[in-house]
């Protein structure tokens, strides 16, 4: 995900790549990914010509900024989804035509999930967010870690086959997924979505007759 920002929202930038995090989804932030001996420009071309999607936060200022500007030129350009957060500024040019998600005065971690959620319902990135969602549920290591990626599960419509392994032998050897009844019952419904087949557990083995003794 690139989020592109001015730099007077740079700490916004920083909290909903962290928010992205929690479910699974690895974004870049400028002032925090590019590292001082990096060529910048090279930086932020490189990320914009290999994200999935766009996240831009449209403040007072963005609409003048050639930087901005030009990045959301890019993301139109190779045609990923772009998601506007409006800040006091409505979309402009090409975004005009994109639905903003108004988030002045509200906090992120309220406003992430309906920002998940449309990346989830775009055909193009449908799938990669997808399984960042999947692959959360399946690695998390503490029952807060897996809270969010698990309340968005249901909204999860496809996955990779990979991913749906993993989420699979994750809902068994999990404690964090075996312990929880409902997790166990949302990730059943996540499979069977997914098209997913799950393979029979393997037969007990029965008790040894005097014939099978090998003694």
């Amino acid at each position: 995900m690139f989020i592109s920002h001015l730099t007077a929202k740079k700490v916004v930038a920083k909290n909903i790549a962290h928010e992205l995090a929690l479910y699974g989804i690895k974004a870049f932030v400028a002032h925090e990914d590019i590292q001082p001996s990096k060529e910048w420009a090279v930086e932020i071309m490189r990320a914009l010509q290999t994200c999935h999607a766009m996240i831009a936060l449209l403040s007072p200022g963005f609409i003048s900024s050639n930087w901005c500007d030009q990045e959301v030129g890019v993301a139109l350009g190779r045609q990923v989804p772009i998601v506007p957060l409006k800040y006091e500024s409505d979309p402009h040019g090409f975004l005009s035509a994109i639905q903003a998600i108004a988030v002045a005065g509200r906090n992120i971690p309220a406003v992430m999930p309906q920002i998940v959620r449309t990346f989830l319902s775009s055909p193009t990135t449908e799938r990669e967010m997808g399984d960042c969602i999947v692959s959360a549920v399946a690695t998390a290591g503490t029952s807060e870690a897996v809270e969010k990626p698990l309340s968005m599960l249901p909204n999860v419509k496809s996955a990779s086959a990979s991913a749906a392994l993993l989420l699979d032998e994750a809902s068994t050897s999990s404690l964090v997924l075996s312990s929880k009844k409902a997790a166990r019952a949302t990730i059943d419904e996540a499979l069977k979505r997914f098209g997913y087949k799950r393979k029979p557990p393997a037969a007990p083995l029965g008790a040894l007759s005097e014939d099978d003794i090998p003694f």
